[in-house]
């Protein structure tokens, strides 16, 4: 029995150093381990900012995307109306052409009749003079008319070119 108790007494004195040295160790483990944690909630702090810069990059992203919309809004306002504008112009040049064409059937009556009257002339030579008469003053008639159909195209052409051009600043404000 002597044995055995000195065998516990061994073991006792073995496991009492054992426990001591760990013990002695033990700061420097929770040193470790302090270290450790201290790592563990530096790498949640990058993840968290990690988080916030991909928030804040989207919102920066949002935030170009508006502005470069309010900084569209005036010209795509300006080409509204330019387009607004167009059908007007289309009436104009409608209204043009339809007086351009009354004119010249006005001028083709005239032409027919001045010819119709120089036949006429022709035909009955004692009435030449009272002809000749009338036949000036259809002449002085076809020239105003003509300057009026030319009036008409000249204006006819400026507002074809007010159009074409309404049309090209259109397409150029479209394309920036």
């Amino acid at each position: 029995m002597t044995s055995d108790y000195n065998t516990i007494q061994e073991q006792k004195i073995l496991m009492e150093q054992t426990v001591k040295k760990r013990e002695e160790g033990l700061p420097d483990l929770e040193k470790e381990v302090l270290s450790h944690e201290q790592k563990f909630k530096d790498l949640g702090s990058i993840e968290t900012l990690r988080e916030n810069k991909r928030k804040l990059q989207q919102a920066f992203a949002w935030a170009q995307i508006h502005e470069m919309e309010k900084e569209l809004e005036p010209l795509n306002k300006q080409i509204r109306t330019e387009e607004a504008r167009i059908p007007k112009f289309d009436q104009k040049v409608k209204e043009s052409q339809e007086k351009a064409d009354r004119c010249s059937s006005r001028w083709k009556a005239i032409q027919d009749e001045l010819n119709a009257l120089s036949e006429s002339v022709k035909e009955i030579q004692p009435e030449h003079k009272e002809a000749t008469n009338e036949l000036q003053e259809q002449k002085k008639k076809l020239k105003t008319v003509q300057n009026d159909v030319r009036k008409i195209h000249n204006q006819l052409k400026n507002i074809e070119k007010d159009k074409q051009q309404l049309e090209e600043r259109i397409n150029e404000m479209r394309n920036t």
